[in-house]
């Protein structure tokens, strides 16, 4: 406790956070609206700081991993979270048949754990797994690496196989009318290889690993400036090429887009200074940690709250979309709900664990 780092902790609840905060945007109605307007301008803008909500935990992830090594104990490692991702499977399973009233089966829940249905947004948990057993031969890379320069060289190839796209790959070259409407046509000329968008996770691990040994070297009113102005590149041409309809999902906009991954980078900074370790007492620590811990159960049980406040607010306010001053109510209430439900579930692992390991030691 005394040498843990709570600004990690800090990142993991924002990140969290930041999750719940982008799935307003998917279940309020956002994606069905016609992009017209200053309001559906600004919301632009802040959907695309929330989307750097799943390079945050990969970020992380690299930051904490590096150097795992190729052994039985690391392979053994992955246990919680396959038995964290079961048990909120099961509690989503669960749901969906209580509240839903959806007929499912043993076998089909079953099969839908194993095919990363049972809970809605496990997808993450898919390519975790993925990335967890190559992870080994990831860092025998950086780790051979003979210095600094060549980390970053090998940093920049990545970001130009997976990330680059999302500034290059986006205009139309050959037709005068596209740039007036860029919404009429969603097909852009390619510029740079796409062809392993991909592995962009791997990206975000070996840049998670840079920040753990070197750090950023920009100030944090230099990362504050740069942060704003790639929110404001993204929400633009988020907005510009859509209009005047529906929101346009592009490689501007998506997890491996090189302005994620600039706005991912500066948040992880900004939020690892923050000097609170000797400022906060030791209960708000330990409270910090208590969230941390459960971030990944909460993230996969906050589609049963996303369904429950989200339909509740449906049809209270009888209209096809959720005002915006909504989300200062829905989140903070999913956020929190998501996050109570997952320490149930944690206490229920540990109680099972505790129960399974006095009979095996009798």
């Amino acid at each position: 406790m005394r040498n843990r780092d709570y600004n990690l902790d800090l990142i993991r609840v924002f990140a969290l956070y930041t999750v719940v905060s982008v799935h307003f945007f998917l279940n309020s109605g956002f994606y069905s609206q016609d992009m017209i307007g200053f309001k559906m301008f600004i919301k632009c803008i802040i959907r695309s700081f929330f989307i750097i909500c799943v390079p945050l935990f990969l970020l992380l992830t690299g930051y904490l991993m590096k150097d795992k090594v190729l052994s039985k104990k690391y392979y053994k490692g992955i246990s919680n979270t396959l038995i964290v991702y079961i048990v909120s499977s099961v509690a989503c399973v669960i749901f969906k048949i209580l509240y839903n009233q959806i007929s499912i089966n043993l076998v089909d829940s079953i099969l839908s754990i194993l095919d990363f249905t049972g809970a809605n947004y496990s997808w993450y948990i898919e390519m975790y797994i993925g990335l967890f057993l190559i992870i080994p031969f990831l860092n025998l890379i950086y780790k051979n690496l003979a210095n600094k320069k060549q980390r970053q060289i090998l940093i920049l190839t990545l970001l130009f196989l997976t990330s680059f796209h999302g500034i290059t790959n986006i205009y139309v070259f050959d037709s005068v009318s596209w740039f007036m409407q860029p919404s009429s046509i969603q097909s852009y000329q390619k510029l740079v290889p796409t062809f392993w968008i991909q592995i962009y996770p791997i990206t975000y691990y070996f840049i998670g690993s840079y920040l753990s040994d070197y750090g950023f070297r920009l100030n944090n009113k230099k990362c504050g400036i740069i942060l704003i102005l790639s929110m404001l590149v993204t929400g633009t041409i988020g907005y510009y090429w859509a209009t005047p309809y529906k929101f346009v999902w592009g490689p501007w906009c998506s997890y491996s887009s090189i302005l994620v991954v600039i706005m991912s980078v500066c948040v992880f900074t900004l939020i690892k200074r923050i000097p609170f370790k000797d400022k906060v007492s030791t209960n708000v620590k330990r409270m910090i940690k208590r969230v941390s811990d459960v971030t990944l159960g909460a993230y996969l049980v906050s589609y049963i709250f996303d369904t429950i406040f989200y339909n509740f607010f449906n049809n209270k306010l009888g209209d096809t979309y959720i005002a915006f001053k909504y989300y200062f109510i829905i989140v903070p209430v999913v956020f929190v709900s998501s996050i109570l439900l997952s320490m149930f579930l944690d206490l229920l692992i540990k109680f099972f664990n505790k129960y399974y390991t006095g009979i095996k030691n009798e």
